[in-house]
């Protein structure tokens, strides 16, 4: 047995003694073990021999302690040897050293630091001098953690063989790892700090330190437990931005971390710094809406990997992100009144403390595309200078958003669109003629709005009923409508006619331009007609 200061030294009665028992001839009578160096005890001690059974051949263990010893790096050689009388017979030699003191667990711990693939522990020196420390490191995988008796795995073992017994390669048997020990390493006695590599991330170690002289290990060793930080998440995503929320995805790949608990999401005012909400999200999920946001503001969004056991916990570094909600948009965008035909009045609702709109009218069947930014406190806008004659009869799409500026990256940020279509007024026709060989027959131009399809032609005399009728267009020449229709003498009748388009899917919809409007008059029974001028009637 080996200790800090002392020695047992065990033995066998040596088989001269069995055999002189045996013959009675010739008796062992002591052994005289010797210990050098002896410092301050006596190097000799003198052990009575025992009397050997024969019948039985019991053996009898004999021992002898060396105490106030000093220990250290002390090499000591204990000499056995048989006396016959005064005779002195040839002994046997064990070389040892004393088991050294074992490290100081520091009041915090043993471990320093730890990162993803290292780990810094400490420690306090034993007192008295040993050769190394000898440093033992294993990975305890969460199965086995479950599954195991933890002791079974970290047994201890206080009784030590006797030097000699032990070879360099065994050095594992003298420590308290029972299991698969990862590493072990001797460290050079000079430290008193040590940075183990090679680590796996998101797992769980145990790590013992102790000491060593010669082939002896210290009986007192010190242990500790460290949980190494996961990876950062690979990739950070925010999409689908609204006013109060977001949607925040990420990569993030689980082989290893075995401890893996989830993800921490942390959101951060960016104004003031103040930390508004702290998540935590199940390992399985790579995908979390972030709800409870105020617009148009600036946040921080902050994600760390969580790993923990029992009371041990650690987190990656942070991945961050930078996101803007978006301010309030316009509402109930409308037109006041009808567009004419190359122009239209938009109005809209204005949410509070609005700074900027932008405002976006398109028509992609003439490549027509116009924007405008507008103060905050405007709430409608006079679309006045829309393309003539191509641009008459179109449907347009006029959008309005709130844009605000963001103080993190002075970039702007549109709020989501309040949109609505509107039409423009077809031109009208042009030049009315009239010929009157059998029947009033009038004849105009057609109008120049591409997609006009058809004409209205609508005619009152001073008394009676309007009249009126569908003209189809035609594709060359004028427009020509022969009248129906018995004319008085001497009245004279309005004739007021209208470009139509039409559309929708069941031509539901029709758009009139204004009108083209003329007035005439019989003047007696040979069915002459004329237009009527305001200077006939003077």
């Amino acid at each position: 047995t080996l200790e800090e200061d002392k020695l047992k030294i065990v033995w066998r009665p040596a088989d001269i003694e069995k055999l002189f028992r045996r013959n009675s001839v010739i008796n062992i009578e002591s052994y005289e073990v010797t210990i050098y160096p002896a410092e301050t005890v006596q190097n000799t001690c003198t052990i009575p021999a025992n009397t050997y059974d024969s019948e039985t051949n019991d053996d009898v263990f004999y021992s002898i302690w060396f105490y106030d010893l000093s220990g250290g790096r002390t090499e000591y050689v204990v000499t056995i040897a048989c006396m016959v009388g005064k005779s002195r017979m040839k002994g046997e030699k064990v070389v040892t050293n004393l088991s050294p003191y074992g490290p100081e667990m520091p009041r915090s711990g043993m471990i320093k630091s730890v990162s993803t693939d290292q780990a810094e522990i400490f420690w306090d020196p034993p007192k008295g001098e040993f050769t190394k420390y000898t440093l033992a490191l294993e990975r305890i995988d969460k199965e086995k953690h479950e599954d195991v008796d933890t002791g079974a795995i970290w047994s201890k073992s206080n009784i030590h063989p006797l030097p000699g017994q032990v070879l360099d390669e065994n050095i594992s048997r003298q420590l308290s790892f029972q299991r698969s020990t990862r590493k072990i390493e001797n460290l050079s006695f000079k430290l008193t700090s040590y940075t183990i590599l090679g680590l796996d991330p998101g797992e769980l170690y145990r790590v013992e330190l102790g000491t060593k002289t010669g082939n002896v290990h210290t009986r007192q060793y010190i242990q500790d437990t460290l949980l190494t930080k996961p990876h950062p998440v690979e990739g950070m995503l925010v999409s689908n931005v609204s006013e109060d929320s977001c949607l925040l995805s990420w990569i993030h790949s689980e082989e290893g971390h075995s401890h893996l608990k989830g993800y921490q999401i942390t959101v951060e005012r960016f104004s003031d710094s103040k930390v508004l909400r702290v998540l935590v999200v199940k390992r399985s999920e790579k995908l979390f809406k972030i709800v409870g946001l105020t617009p148009s503001l600036d946040y921080t969004l902050r994600i760390e990997v969580l790993c923990s056991h029992e009371n041990l916990k650690t987190e990656s570094s942070s991945n961050e992100a930078w996101v803007t909600t978006l301010p309030d948009p316009p509402k109930d965008l409308h037109t006041d009144s009808l567009p004419g035909t190359t122009s239209a009045v938009l109005k809209w609702e204005s949410p509070p403390n609005t700074i900027k709109y932008r405002l976006w009218i398109d028509c992609e069947e003439i490549n027509y595309h116009f924007v405008t930014d507008m103060p905050g406190d405007r709430i409608q806008y006079n679309a006045s200078k829309l393309p003539e004659i191509t641009g008459t009869g179109r449907q347009y799409t006029a959008a309005i958003a709130s844009v605000i500026t963001s103080s993190r990256s002075n970039q702007d940020v549109t709020s989501s669109k309040a949109t609505i279509s509107f039409v423009t007024k077809p031109l009208p026709p042009t030049n009315i003629r009239i010929s009157s060989n059998e029947k009033l027959t009038i004849f105009f131009d057609p109008s120049l709005t591409e997609k006009v399809s058809k004409y209205k032609i609508k005619w009152k005399g001073e008394e009676g009923a309007a009249m009126e009728e569908l003209i189809e267009s035609c594709e060359e020449g004028p427009v020509q409508f022969e009248f129906n229709f018995d004319f008085e003498i001497n009245v004279v009748y309005k004739i007021n006619i209208y470009a139509l388009l039409i559309q929708g899917y069941e031509e539901d919809t029709i758009y009139e331009s204004k009108e083209l409007h003329e007035k005439l008059i019989l003047k007696d029974e040979s069915q002459i007609f004329s237009l009527y001028r305001a200077e006939e009637e003077s």
